[in-house]
C-alpha cells in the first residue's frame, strides 16, 4: 500500500510540476504579446499625443496678405486645395477653358512660398509638382533673380 501511495504522490507531483511549467510558459507568452503590442502601438500613441500638443496649422504658416478673402473658406482650402487646383488645371489644359482662379490668385495673398506652401508641404512630407511648370519664387529665389 505504501508503494502505490508513493506512486500516486509521484504522479501528483509530476502533474503539479507540469502545470507550473505550463503556467510559466503561458505567462511568458503573455508578456511577449504585451511587449509586442506596446511596440506596435507606441508610434500611434506618440502621434496622438504629439497632435494634441502641437500648434494648429495657422500658427506656423504665414498669414495671408490682402483682404483675407480666398476662393474658398480656409478649412476647405487646407484639405482640398489640390483638388481645386487639379480641376482648374484640367479645365485649362485638357478642355481649353480659361479660368479666373489659379496660382496667380494664390500669390496675391500668399506672397512667400517658403513660409506658406513649402512649410506646410514639408510638415506633411509632400513634394508638389506645381512649381516645376509654374514660377512661384521662394524669397531667396526672388532675390537672386532681381
Amino acid at each position: 500500500m505504501s508503494n502505490s501511495a508513493n506512486q500516486c504522490k509521484s504522479v501528483s507531483k509530476n502533474k503539479d510540476v507540469k502545470m507550473v511549467e505550463s503556467r510559466k510558459v503561458l505567462n511568458n507568452k503573455i508578456i511577449v504579446l504585451v511587449v509586442l503590442g506596446l511596440i506596435i502601438l507606441l508610434p500611434l500613441v506618440y502621434n496622438v499625443v504629439l497632435c494634441a500638443y502641437t500648434n494648429s496649422p495657422e500658427s506656423f504658416l504665414e498669414k495671408p496678405k490682402g483682404d483675407g478673402k480666398c476662393v474658398r473658406d480656409a478649412e476647405y482650402m487646407r484639405s482640398n486645395h489640390m483638388v481645386l487646383l487639379k480641376g482648374i488645371r484640367n479645365q485649362a489644359m485638357r478642355e481649353g477653358k480659361k479660368t479666373e482662379i489659379g496660382l496667380k490668385n494664390c500669390r496675391q495673398c500668399h506672397t512667400n512660398r517658403e513660409q506658406f506652401c513649402d512649410r506646410c508641404h514639408t510638415k506633411v512630407n509632400l513634394k508638389p509638382d506645381c512649381f516645376s511648370c509654374h514660377y512661384y519664387p521662394a524669397i531667396g529665389e526672388a532675390k537672386k533673380n532681381d
